[in-house]
């Protein structure tokens, strides 16, 4: 099997391999570090799904992993 080609003194590309639940935790971890989330404010499936234009699947399972970590209750 041949190599992949990349220009002489170039790195390969990096791919982002991060889930979409993976990349949704990440920003709503974020946004709540940051105070874009009050204490105590609901975080409601539907609304978090649609603001940041996803199924409300991986906003569900990043909500799951904010309450392991502490930052949410559910």
């Amino acid at each position: 099997m041949a190599e992949p080609y990349f220009p002489v003194n170039s790195t390969p590309p990096k791919f982002d391999t991060a889930t979409l639940a993976e990349r949704v935790y990440l920003r709503l971890r974020e946004d709540i570090l940051y105070n874009v989330y009050a204490p105590n404010d609901p975080l409601p499936e539907e609304a978090l799904a649609a603001k940041l234009n996803v199924s409300r699947a991986p906003v569900r399972e990043a909500l799951r992993r904010l309450a392991a970590d502490g930052l949410v209750t559910l």
